[in-house]
């Protein structure tokens, strides 16, 4: 026959059971909370990958059409250049070109030194005066 202290036992081991599932059961729902928003994430990740690998193949369409005008550029500038660098050639046989010379420059005189201006010669008019009136003594 079953005895009282048996059911108790039993009794105590469903009540254990029962809180471990319920336990288990708030887990479980607290990882698939952890699923949905890691997935979530995940997905917003992914659309990040997607735009900032769409971004990086306009970055490098740009930077090939930049190179490409930039190619093109040194192509005219080169064919303008060897133009300009065969015709002279061809003018060699015409008349030498002469690269045009600076304005000459008159050259550098030394200044002279200044002398004190010689005293004129006193002229006897016979006035009686001796012409040193007209005569200026600056010094």
């Amino acid at each position: 026959m079953i005895r009282l202290d048996q059911i108790k036992v039993l009794e105590s081991k469903v009540n254990k059971a029962v809180e471990q599932i319920r336990l288990l059961r708030e887990e479980n729902k607290a990882l698939k909370r952890t699923i949905e928003k890691s997935q979530a994430r995940m997905g917003e990740l992914e659309g990040l990958v997607s735009r900032f690998k769409t971004d990086q193949e306009e970055i490098e369409q740009g930077i090939l059409r930049a190179l490409k005008n930039l190619d093109k550029l040194e192509d005219e500038v080169g064919t303008k250049a060897s133009r300009k660098e065969a015709a002279p050639q061809s003018a060699d046989n015409a008349e030498p070109q002469v690269p045009p010379r600076a304005p000459a420059r008159e050259p550098v005189r030394e200044p002279t030194p200044v002398s004190e201006p010689a005293e004129e010669p006193v002229v006897d008019t016979g006035d009686g005066v001796d012409g040193s009136a007209e005569q200026l003594d600056f010094f």
